[in-house]
């Protein structure tokens, strides 16, 4: 009886406690709705006839639904949506009187550090730049609010960032996609109660936020964004990459390290890459039943390939060896936190697959 009422005791504390968090996450959450509402009134009277034009670049980590907020937006289905994104593409558009320019551009990964991001991505993104001519006056960075945010994303997140500058955030605003995984909870409950590290990203922007859902035909979330867009573009001037505020600019630091830090970095994305591609290529052509006829001649061989990789795969992925780490593609990783970057990084590849094949499959 004494071991029953215990129980039911710390049970009683539970709940009171998960309740006063919920009150406190709610009350957090009014707080920042009524902040930014506030602002917003601010901002408004700077605006002036007729609209600006904007100029919008899409940044963030790969599969974080960019290209299909690209097609929300424009109302269009001109980017390449399901796939990662491999080149910067520019697409124009007039949505609700306005002349909307945007510029989707290749992602980060999530988990490997900015170090890890590929030369060529670092190149798009910068040519993404410059195709907002003269210079971008939004900065969309993509986050979706279906996985947590942790202080590794952030930092992540903030590394890659500084590719444009210190000053880019003051034209950043936080898109977040998938808006219909949140169900009932609104978009400041959900910052509010994924802690500190997103909170942080918020503020840091301004607290400009936004969420959309990717699946709704609704126009009122699209015009509410074009709406902030203006207001932040009449509070700000447009965003220069220039002399004083160069974003490849990077600390120094011991040269020997430094290059072979970036070779091993440099060795783990190109792997990464040349695996994600060769998935992206099973999943065209195999699943989906799409294979050419030249593709067919050739399948015996690329069968042969397939079969050897997923024969690797079934072997330990992380053999200890002379303190480092194999890989399933035979790739050397220096340490064990390498290895687990990556696996968590394929992971997330696999699940992102099968979100964006439910949901074309409810289109």
């Amino acid at each position: 009886m004494v071991a029953e009422n215990s129980c039911y005791e710390v049970e009683s504390r539970l709940i009171q406690t998960v309740e006063e968090r919920r009150k406190e996450v709610d009350k957090k959450a009014e707080e920042l709705r009524l902040q930014t509402e506030q602002q917003r009134q601010r901002l408004r009277r700077l605006l002036i006839e007729p609209k600006p034009s904007l100029r919008i670049l899409m940044v963030g980590w790969v599969f974080s639904g960019k290209s299909a907020a690209g097609n929300r937006i424009l109302r269009s289905k001109e980017f390449q949506s399901g796939e990662r994104t491999m080149k910067a593409l520019k697409q124009i558009g007039e949505v609700a009187g306005r002349e909307v320019v945007i510029v989707d551009t290749p992602g980060w990964w999530k988990f490997f550090p900015a170090t890890y991001t590929p030369q060529i991505v670092k190149s798009e993104i910068l040519k993404g730049v410059s195709l907002c001519s003269p210079s971008p006056n939004v900065v969309l960075l993509v986050v979706p609010p279906d996985t947590s945010f942790t202080d590794e994303q952030k930092r992540v997140t903030e590394d890659n960032m500084k590719l444009l500058g210190q000053r880019v955030w003051r034209h950043v605003i936080v898109l977040f996609t998938s808006g219909d995984t949140l169900g009932n909870k609104t978009i400041e409950q959900h910052i509010e109660s994924e802690g500190k590290p997103l909170r942080g990203l918020i503020e840091k922007c301004g607290k400009r936020y936004h969420v959309l859902d990717n699946r709704s035909k609704a126009d009122d979330q699209v015009t509410e964004l074009l709406e902030k867009m203006e207001e932040m573009v009449a509070g700000n001037c447009s965003l220069y990459l220039n002399e004083t505020d160069d974003p490849q600019q990077e600390e120094k630091s011991d040269e020997p390290t430094k290059n072979k830090d970036e070779s091993t970095a440099k060795e783990i994305t190109e792997q990464l890459n040349n695996e994600w591609d060769r998935k992206n290529w099973e999943e065209h052509n195999i699943l989906k039943g799409n294979t050419s006829m030249s593709a067919q001649l050739n399948f015996g061989e690329n069968e042969q390939m397939l079969k050897d990789v997923e024969g690797e795969k079934e072997e330990i992925e992380h053999q200890h060896e002379d303190d480092q780490f194999q890989t399933s593609f035979g790739l050397k990783l220096q340490s064990e936190d390498e290895a687990e970057l990556m696996a968590r990084e394929w992971i997330r590849r696999e699940a992102s697959i099968q979100h964006f094949n439910k949901l074309f499959a409810g289109e």
